[in-house]
């Protein structure tokens, strides 16, 4: 029996998916169109922290071309929880770090979703979004991770008693030691800003579920289809055999889109409950607003160094910014404190890490994973 082999060491690979998006024949989530398809918005916080009162969808109900409008007590019956799950478990951290699916008594960032409205062209949905009453009780938020830890800080969530969310440490060797014995220092104090994850295509999320077969299909622009469909299964209470992630053509991701986000759950939801399907597509206010973003960090360093410039130790204190939430875990303070010593040869190393919440959206892994911060 004879076998073909293929041989692609010295030869150039040609790519398979370039063809079709030259062609302008990409397949994105916004292209995606279905019968009886209906589109969503968000209504989303103005307010870095507030409490809610009420939310009242009176109006926006009786807005011509609304289907429903739907807030966290609508899609309580079709969720196992309120939050998303913890998407890397560790014991470490707390079980209310997660977002929420819909906000419900309390906003902790701006563009925090709070009700989700469905009719029949996302203009008029955006139209009944702002038709959408909710009493806010403003309170005092706090923006910056190091003045979060400051006695007295106005608290990123009410209920908590401080905004620190863990500190640990990174060790190995006797940093004291170098230093004593070094005969030379530089101390360092930076502040590195936050980014985002800018793709061409923003998030969006096209969900079908299909009376027949008792099946959900969701489309979605993601980096991680098969977490998306394992943690779909268990909000929505589905068999495996009942629900399938499609990940089409995804004009970019960058860690952005490494992460299951509650529009998902909330439109995934929407379209079992109107039993049609339901789309969404992120705008770039929104994207700006609710996307996740990386780093905000403060670094106080210092590096012991001998006459000819080799180092002995490096040691200091990372304050990292986790904004409001923790979608998917620590991973990223963990990857920044892990990878300061790099390639070089680094005998001594003590770094202590606070990982702080504060009024904004969460920190994430964009760009690098936060081995590039460090």
């Amino acid at each position: 029996m004879q076998t073909t082999q293929h041989h692609a060491i010295g030869k150039s690979v040609l790519r398979l998916e370039d063809g079709p998006l030259i062609r302008g024949e990409g397949r994105f989530v916004d292209d995606l169109k279905f019968a009886g398809m209906l589109e969503a918005a968000f209504v989303r916080s103005p307010h870095a922290h507030a409490g809610i009162r009420g939310i009242n969808t009176d109006v926006a109900r009786r807005l011509p071309g609304v289907h429903a409008v739907l807030t966290s007590s609508d899609l309580a019956p079709l969720l196992t929880q309120e939050r998303l799950p913890l998407q890397f478990r560790t014991d470490q951290l707390p079980q209310d770090v997660a977002p929420f699916v819909l906000a419900k008594d309390e906003v902790v960032f701006v563009g925090e979703a709070i009700a989700l409205v469905v009719a029949k062209t996302r203009a008029i949905a955006e139209d009944a979004a702002a038709l959408v009453e909710v009493d806010y009780e403003p309170l005092p938020a706090i923006s910056d991770c190091r003045a979060a830890l400051r006695p007295g800080a106005p608290l990123a969530h009410r209920r908590k008693s401080s905004n620190l969310l863990i500190e640990f440490r990174q060790a190995y060797g006797d940093a004291a030691a170098a230093f004593a014995r070094a005969p030379h220092r530089v101390r360092v104090n930076l502040k590195q800003h936050r980014g985002g994850a800018h793709s061409m295509e923003g998030r969006g999320a096209a969900a079908v579920y299909d009376v027949n077969e008792d099946h959900l299909t969701l489309w979605s622009s993601t980096q991680l289809a098969h977490e998306v469909r394992a943690f779909l299964m268990r909000l929505l209470r589905l068999d495996e055999n009942r629900v399938r992630v499609v990940a089409p053509d995804v004009g970019g991701g960058f860690g952005g889109k490494f992460v299951l986000y509650p529009e998902e759950v909330a439109v995934a939801a929407a379209s079992l409950r109107l039993r049609r399907p339901v789309k969404w597509i992120e705008d770039r206010r929104e994207h700006f607003c609710a996307c996740v973003q990386e780093r905000d960090q403060y670094w106080d360093m210092e590096a012991a160094f001998d006459d000819e410039g080799r180092v002995l130790g490096v040691r200091g204190e990372l304050i990292h910014d986790q904004g409001a939430y923790t979608p998917q875990g620590l991973n990223l303070p963990y990857n920044t404190s892990t990878g300061v010593p790099g390639p070089y040869i680094v005998p001594a190393y003590d770094l202590w890490v606070r990982v702080v919440e504060t009024n904004k959206v969460a920190t994430m892994p964009v760009r690098g994973a936060g081995y590039p911060e460090a």
